[in-house]
């Protein structure tokens, strides 16, 4: 009888599942500390019975096989301390988790109970043979064993072939890509890698895990860089870029030669969501055409059509790599409030696929209809031991549960000295570096933060690190975690999960979110708390985990179809109104113009409507007539509207015959007098992108944020700006929070965003006219207004110190402090070795930074 025959038979006793759902009981009641009328004690004799089973399971293929085993072998661990063979328990366990192949909890379990030696003898060979086939050697001689699934997607991108990879939140993919990344540049001495993820949020996260990478395994000769210039600008022939898809756009304009060796496209799905899947689809595409050569690695948490990538990029050597294994369990707990006793929570757990009551358990306060009073009480109640996210859409109501954590622990929780001492020095960089009355600070202190996409990189990096280090207990997070930041944790808490508003996550984002809880190497599962699941809008455990994607070419021409031609054929609609349907126009549009509008259609892994290339290829004739704007641009600009680059190109062609040609370059941000300058530009952007009304006075706001934020003035000094105009314009005096998120929202949304790609049209058609009047010599004087707004930062100094790979906030404080604003990268190296740092008034949260960046140089 095969092992797999055996498995099998073992999986059909029904004795099994009811032992397994016993013991599954009793974990659970143990762990959470529930009232309840039942015994759960669990005998030694049934634990080596469920061991015994876990054992064959755990050599099985069949992954439903698999998880029941890794399930067994963690209820067993938590049972160790209770249990007088707690050594067999553990040799035990051992076993299981080298036959499934988790060598990174079993290593967590040998550094928690000591070396399982009572291995070695007969299964020795079999543990010793499967680690081994498991390891991999590094560069520098570094040696890494992973799991199953990560040896075979290690072995799969070995190949050199294009890959795709579907795998739950906590498989470790991610872990993979960026080893597999570093070692490939490590190994060649002119390897360029480009690592893009979907947010600005995640850019530090991954910049700095790929540094730690490189640092691990001593590999000095590779650098890193967050910022998309040149190679030559930043003096580096081999290396990693960690960038958005409108990263590697500018990147590919600043150095279109740049041989990409190797793309990882991290959370690849995206392809298919909204405005920016059309730009992704469209880089990608590029990089695709110009380094034929480079090899694309896709990752996907749910995704059934893996196929839809190879067909859109015209990829033959192709690779699909598909799990739903998870490196930790993760238990399925319901929180039910009552009406009756507000003081009691009725408990529940998915237990062999349905949920199953446990018991009931005090909460020592009472619980009312407010969700965040609730989701607050909940989260702090039993998430309190270990450290625990809890989910919530809006920044504004991330703030306000996370205060309410804050007045629990304050009341009722007490911390260690040095733990204050901690909370209180993250605590005072937030009142020094954002605000000193924002809410945050206080929620430090006591134990608790929230965590958005909009915080500044260092902030949000600090709150991870002290999270991670046990001084936070409970992080509040918004839909950045749905965007891959890794932040796993002990606990997830959920009521009625909600983004952008009202609409309900889907089951992929709810899984996406559900695989934060539980830390591979830390903890051998995870709890995800559902609060009241029974009154979710949505029922996300019911419907499938898996989706198929359209990209958002083929999704919007297929659905909106109607739409779509009444929005081509209305010249006058402004920018940005339409972003989906003004992406998607300019993308075929630019196809239509290089001929290849059928090539592109022909590669929709949906059916188009009948007759659409004809159709489509007729209304973009009749507006290629009437275009003068070069194709090259319109093709740089793809969330642009080619109406609205043709207009700014013709006022552009216009008005240098009428007024001074220098009245049209935006002066340098350091420059006397830039803010009329920058009233003026803004106006024109207003006026010709976005079409809005003559008298709109919004370019007098905007100006001025721009200007004080590519000065690279502190957050605290543009905020206080921001604050006293809401003063001047309104007669309540304005809440600090509301402004804070205000003047982060226009940041990331409008400065960073929405006016880089403004600025970056706008620049290149004033090249080209400069180029057109025979003014070349005027092209010089053109400051890189796109670059400044997007780092904030526009002396050569500060930039660099950003191109280094340090945060916004850290260059500022070392700018500050700087005699020479010019220096270029390699001066700015130099300068950073050999400045006296401990002798310098530079936050701890800053100084680590910059370690880390000499360490690296």
């Amino acid at each position: 009888m095969s092992i797999q025959d055996l498995a099998a038979q073992v999986w059909s006793h029904r004795e099994f599942h009811s032992e397994l759902e016993r013991a599954s009981e009793g974990h659970l009641h143990r762990a959470l500390q529930v009232e309840s009328l039942f015994s759960f004690d669990l005998q030694f004799e049934q634990m080596s019975r469920l061991l015994n089973a876990a054992s064959i399971l755990a050599a099985s293929n069949d992954e439903q096989h698999r998880s029941a085993a890794y399930k067994i072998c963690s209820i067993a661990i938590d049972s160790l301390a209770s249990q007088e063979f707690g050594t067999q328990i553990a040799e035990a366990a051992s076993l299981i988790l080298t036959r499934i192949g988790n060598f990174p909890a079993e290593r967590f379990l040998n550094d928690r109970v000591g070396s399982t030696e009572g291995l070695l003898g007969k299964l020795w060979l079999e543990t010793e043979s499967h680690r081994e086939s498991n390891t991999v050697k590094l560069a520098s001689g570094v040696f890494e064993t992973f799991t199953d699934f990560q040896i075979r997607l290690w072995r799969s991108l070995e190949k050199g072939n294009a890959t795709a990879i579907t795998a739950p939140t906590s498989s470790g993919k991610s872990y993979v890509l960026q080893r597999f990344l570093v070692s490939k540049v490590a190994e060649n001495g002119d390897f360029i890698a480009v690592y893009i993820v979907p947010t600005r949020a995640l850019i530090s996260q991954v910049a700095a895990a790929i540094t730690s990478v490189l640092r691990e395994i001593d590999v000095s000769e590779c650098g890193v860089s967050v910022v998309p210039l040149a190679r030559e600008d930043l003096g580096m022939s081999n290396g990693i870029y960690v960038l958005t898809q409108e990263r590697l756009q500018l990147l590919l304009e600043h150095d279109p030669g740049i041989p990409i060796d190797l793309l990882v496209v991290d959370e690849a799905q995206l392809l298919s969501e909204g405005s920016r899947g059309v730009v992704l689809h469209t880089v990608l595409e590029r990089v695709r055409a110009g380094q034929g050569s480079a090899q694309f690695l896709f990752g996907t948490p749910a995704v059934k059509n893996l196929d839809v990538f190879s067909g859109c990029f015209g990829i033959t050597d192709y690779e699909e790599i598909t799990t739903s294994d998870t490196s930790v369990a993760q238990n399925l707990i319901g929180l039910n409030s009552t009406d009756l006793n507000r003081n009691q929570v009725q408990i529940t757990a998915k237990i062999n696929g349905e949920f199953q009551g446990i018991g009931e358990r005090s909460v020592p306060v009472e619980l009312f209809g407010d969700n965040k009073q609730k989701l607050a009480v909940l989260s702090w109640w039993f998430g309190q031991k270990s450290q625990s996210i809890v989910y919530f859409d809006g920044q504004a109501g991330c703030e306000d549960v996370a205060a309410k954590i804050a007045d629990l622990n304050d009341e009722f929780s007490e911390s260690e000295n040095s733990e204050k001492e901690y909370r209180e020095n993250l605590a005072k960089f937030v009142e020094d570096h954002l605000h000193p009355q924002y809410v945050l600070a206080s929620c430090i202190r006591a134990g608790t933060a929230f965590h958005f996409g909009n915080l500044p990189t260092l902030l949000r990096k600090g709150l991870e690190e002290a999270f991670s280090e046990n001084v936070l207990t409970h992080i509040v997070c918004t839909t950045t975690l749905l965007h891959g930041v890794n932040l796993p944790a002990k606990n997830m808490f959920m009521l009625n999960p909600t983004k952008g508003g009202d609409e309900p996550l889907s089951p992929v984002e709810f899984w996406n979110l559900a695989g934060r809880a539980g830390r591979l190497g830390k903890e051998f599962e995870g709890n995800v708390f559902l609060i009241d699941y029974d009154k979710w809008d949505s029922k996300p455990l019911e419907d499938d985990r898996e989706v198929e994607i359209t990209p958002t070419i083929f999704q919007a021409i297929k659905e909106r179809y109607p739409e779509f031609l009444g929005f081509i054929r209305d010249h006058d609609v402004g920018s940005g109104q339409e972003e989906v349907l003004e992406n998607v126009f300019v993308k075929l549009f630019n196809d239509f113009r290089r001929g290849r509008l059928g090539s592109t259609l022909s590669k929709s892994p949906v059916e188009l409507p009948h007759g659409i290339e004809d159709e489509l290829a007729r209304e973009f004739a009749s507006i290629n007539e009437g275009l003068e704007v070069p194709v090259h641009i319109s093709e740089r600009h793809i969330n642009i509207s080619v109406f609205r680059v043709e207009e700014m190109y013709s006022y552009l062609s216009k008005r240098i015959d009428e007024k001074e040609p220098a009245e049209l370059i935006p002066k340098h941000p350091l420059s006397e007098g830039v803010y009329e300058s920058y009233l003026r530009l803004f106006k024109r952007i207003h006026n010709h992108f976005e079409c809005r009304p003559k008298q709109d006075k919004a370019h007098t706001f905007f100006a001025r944020q721009a200007v004080d934020w590519m000065r690279g003035y502190p957050l605290p000094r543009i905020i206080d700006s921001a604050l006293n105009h809401r003063r001047s314009n309104t007669s309540r005096e304005p809440k600090i929070g509301t402004v804070v998120r205000e003047v982060l929202r226009t940041i990331e949304n409008d400065l960073r965003f929405r006016y880089v790609k403004y600025t970056s049209c706008y620049i290149d058609l004033l090249l080209q006219v400069l180029e057109e009047k025979g003014l070349n010599d005027l092209a010089t004087q053109v400051p890189s207004i796109p670059l400044y707004l997007e780092l904030g930062a526009s002396s050569n100094t500060m930039v660099n110190l950003i191109g280094l790979g340090l945060s916004r906030t850290t260059a500022e404080v070392l700018a500050d402090k700087a005699a020479n604003k010019s220096m270029d990268r390699q001066q700015t190296q130099r300068w950073l070795r050999r400045r006296p740092l401990d002798q310098m008034d530079i936050p701890d949260i800053c100084r680590r930074e910059i370690d880390g960046i000499i360490l690296q140089s």
